[in-house]
């Protein structure tokens, strides 16, 4: 299961619909704080957290997450438009493991994917055959 996490609801949906076509599970998260609670909730395999929401920003929420016992070790992928050196440098700092740039590549959240939770045990080719 991937958690997704982006205040932004068409942002959400362009990644879940990429995730569904390979039969990953998704559950979303529209700012830090549900994230938080969902990330604790349901471990997730991986994370994709966007970076600049309200309230509670990715940043904060992923050193959240990393607080609590059982999530503590959870990968966390930061996600923004904004891919300046600095704000990849701060994300690695609240314990992003990666940082992937919006609008991201379809290969490059193939490769982040299959680095991170393998998927070929999602293969949609599996099931339609």
């Amino acid at each position: 299961m991937v958690l997704v996490v982006d205040d932004d609801a068409d942002c959400r949906e362009l990644l879940r619909i990429a995730l569904r076509a390979f039969r990953v599970p998704v559950i979303l998260a529209c700012d830090g704080r549900e994230a938080v609670d969902l990330a604790i909730a349901f471990r997730p395999a991986l994370i994709f957290m966007d970076l600049n929401m309200p309230e509670m920003d990715g940043f904060d929420a992923t050193r959240a997450i990393h607080t609590h016992p059982d999530a503590e070790r959870l990968p966390i992928v930061a996600v923004s438009a904004d891919a300046t050196r600095t704000q990849k440098e701060r994300a690695l700092e609240a314990g992003c493991i990666e940082f992937l740039a919006k609008p991201w590549e379809l290969t490059e959240l193939v490769r982040i994917l299959n680095e991170h939770i393998g998927l070929s045990r999602f293969s949609p080719l599996r099931e339609a055959i």
